[in-house]
Parts: structure tokens; C-alpha cells; sequence
């Protein structure tokens, strides 16, 4: 089995953090190597091209570097911040995997994220509309894409309990929202941070209450769509290039008889005779 069917057939969150994981490997390993090897000037454009991929706010950067809004969920600093959250995802995406199955994780996902940094955006310019001048930071992490899971998750399946050391079983949707208001307290010195998790979380409660009333999941359908067009495309593109080398090879054999076809031209000529 190739790496490439492996990694179709893995679900989405595994997908999720098999991607982050690989930046918080790459990357650090990548700075340690220029350094040791007097890599001059690599460090730089190494550190240059993780901040690349973080969101930033400011109208310059999201124009020069418009992709940020999607990679900075991948983005982690701080190796804690990383295995902490691959932690919670996995947990969450194994639970919602169970009662949701696999496709709608990725538009959650990233919906949660683009509403956070969003959320960040808007709270930053609306700061600076009344002469309030905070600090601007970056915004990484998957933070804001996991509490979209988690609170689409508890809304949609309001009575899910979850087993708690020395707690027994605990309503899922109590865990998260005491979680939330303990990321809150302790992230103080991290507006930005708290309030993209509060747009991701938004995103997750909007979601919830949809799928919980029988709504429609139009994301996930936009999607899916956009996969099924595009593998459509490819095989479009297939068949006409297909189509296109035959009549070369007709077009030949007519002018020059079957004796002038190279080897592979009579075998292309052949699979069409059967």
C-alpha cells in the first residue's frame, strides 16, 4: 500500500495533525541544522517563512500574505502549545468521528479558524477606531479550529458524557464551556488568543445548534462539491488528452502506414481495438 492511499484512507483530524506536527518538526530542525552547519543567512529566511505562514492582522500583511488565515492553525511556537492541542483534537476527533463521521471535521475545522482570526481582526479594528492601541501580535495555533469542534460537538449531542477520573461521567458540553472559561482566566495577557477562540467557539455553537435542530450542513456539502468537480476535471482532462494522442497516432498511421508507429504508438494503438 503506497504512502498516497495511507494517507487517504487516514480520517480528517489525523490528517489535521499529522500536518502540524510536521511543521513543529520541521521547522525547529531546520533552524537547529543552519545553526550548526554556519548556514549563513538561513536562519533568517527559515524564521521568514514560519511567520509567513502565521496570520496578521494588519491590512498590509493579510493582502501581501493571504494564505495566513488558512496555515496559521498549523503554526504552533511553543512545544507545549502544540502537544496540548494535537492532544485535545485527536480525543475530540476521535468522539465526533463516532456520532458524525469523518467529512464534516475539515470545514469545521477551518471554519473555526477563519472566524477566529477573523473575531481577531475586527476586535483589533474596532480598538483602533476608539484610540485603543493594543499590541498587534500574530495569531498561531489550533486553538480556535478545536473549540469549533468541541462546542459543535457538545450542542449537537447535548446528553454525550464522558467517563473523568475520580469524576465518573460528566456531561461533554460542561467539560468544554469550564475549559473555555479557564483558557479565558489564565490567557489574560493574551486578548488575541481569547478572542479567536471565541469566534471559533461561536462558529462551533452555530454549527451545533443547526445540526441539532436537522439543518443542513452546507459547508461540508460546499466542500464535497468542490472535491467532486475537480475530480471530475482531472478525468475530463484524462480522457481529452487521451482522445488527443489517438488521433495523433491515427493521423500517422493514415499518411505513413502502420510500419512508421514506434513500439508504444502500436500498443496505445492496440488498448483501443479491444
Amino acid at each position: 500500500m503506497s504512502m498516497l492511499t495511507r494517507w487517504s484512507r487516514q480520517p480528517m483530524h489525523v490528517k489535521l495533525i499529522t500536518i502540524a506536527s510536521v511543521y513543529a518538526i520541521i521547522f525547529p530542525l531546520l533552524l537547529i541544522l543552519s545553526n550548526l552547519l554556519n548556514w549563513e543567512g538561513w536562519s533568517f529566511k527559515i524564521l521568514a517563512l514560519s511567520n509567513a505562514l502565521e496570520y496578521d492582522p494588519i491590512i498590509k500583511s493579510r493582502i501581501t500574505e493571504p494564505w495566513g488565515i488558512i496555515t496559521y492553525p498549523f503554526v504552533h511556537n511553543e512545544i507545549q502549545h502544540w502537544a496540548f492541542n494535537m492532544l485535545v483534537l485527536w480525543s475530540v476527533g476521535e468522539l465526533f468521528v463516532r456520532y458524525h463521521g469523518d467529512k464534516p471535521i475539515l470545514s469545521i475545522f477551518l471554519g473555526g479558524s477563519i472566524v477566529g482570526a477573523l473575531s481577531y481582526t475586527l476586535a483589533l479594528t474596532t480598538l483602533d477606531y476608539f484610540s485603543v492601541w493594543p499590541t498587534a501580535l500574530r495569531l498561531v495555533g489550533s486553538s480556535a479550529g478545536i473549540y469549533a469542534l468541541c462546542f459543535a460537538l457538545g450542542l449537537s449531542q447535548p446528553k454525550l458524557r464522558i467517563r473523568l477520573p475520580l469524576l465518573g461521567q460528566v456531561n461533554f458540553l460542561v467539560i468544554i464551556l469550564i475549559t473555555y472559561a479557564l483558557s479565558v482566566l489564565l490567557g489574560e495577557h493574551n486578548w488575541g488568543g481569547i478572542v479567536a477562540h471565541l469566534g471559533g467557539a461561536l462558529y462551533g455553537v452555530v454549527w451545533g445548534l443547526v445540526r441539532a435542530q436537522g439543518g443542513r450542513d452546507y459547508p461540508t456539502q460546499w466542500l464535497t462539491k468542490l472535491k467532486i468537480s475537480k475530480k471530475r476535471k482531472e478525468q475530463a482532462l484524462s480522457i481529452s488528452s487521451s482522445d488527443k494522442e489517438l488521433e495523433r497516432i491515427i493521423t500517422k498511421l493514415r499518411h505513413s502506414g502502420y510500419t512508421s508507429l514506434s513500439e508504444d504508438e502500436k500498443i496505445y494503438l492496440q488498448k483501443y481495438k479491444h
